[in-house]
């Protein structure tokens, strides 16, 4: 019988770390966990494969309600909300990857109400520092966190249905790990 051993390094754990000289939290040594997380997915089938498979059982059929008929107004703005769920398919696959997925709910004009919800990837979204309450109010967002001089970093508040003044926020979903505060860990 003929037997071998393949070594396994540990995997490499992200570091967040705030920084006086930035505004928001590091994701990983050089602040591009998400691109490390990205390449490991894309350089294996198998890893791929997994990833997708449950993105797709976490979205499973969609949403669906037993009692969608009684209350079809409701039912029907949920939906109008929601577009084609394209969202929530991808909110899906970026809490598999990441750990973590970002939603945009976007209030009407009046701010009486959301009029849609939209998929912000989690690539490309930091967290901002807690306020005193432990509270994270602002999240930074940059199409490319490695060239942010190209592409600096935005200000969006988080999500309080109690604060209307800006028109686009961000509500951050996480696995919960104690391990870290800030971000969802894959």
């Amino acid at each position: 019988m003929f037997f071998s051993a393949m070594p396994f390094a540990p995997s490499a754990s992200p570091v967040f770390e705030e920084s006086s000289q930035k505004e928001w939290v590091s994701m990983g040594q050089d602040n591009l966990w998400p691109v490390y997380l990205e390449e490991l997915m894309l350089g294996s089938g198998m890893h791929n494969a997994i990833i997708k498979g449950v993105a797709d059982m976490i979205y499973g059929h969609g949403l669906d309600a037993v009692n969608k008929d009684n209350h079809i107004e409701q039912w029907l703005r949920l939906k109008m909300l929601l577009g084609d769920e394209t969202c929530l398919k991808r909110a899906a696959l970026d809490l598999k990857l990441y750990g973590q997925c970002y939603l945009n709910p976007i209030w009407s004009q009046d701010r009486t109400t959301i009029s849609e919800v939209h998929h912000v990837p989690a690539a490309s979204v930091r967290c901002g520092k807690a306020n005193d309450d432990d509270v994270v109010t602002t999240y930074y967002h940059s199409a490319d966190w490695a060239d942010i001089g190209n592409n600096p970093p935005q200000a969006i508040p988080a999500f309080d249905p109690q604060d209307r003044t800006s028109a686009s926020s961000l509500v951050h979903i996480r696995m919960y790990n104690p391990t870290s505060f800030y971000y969802g860990l894959p």
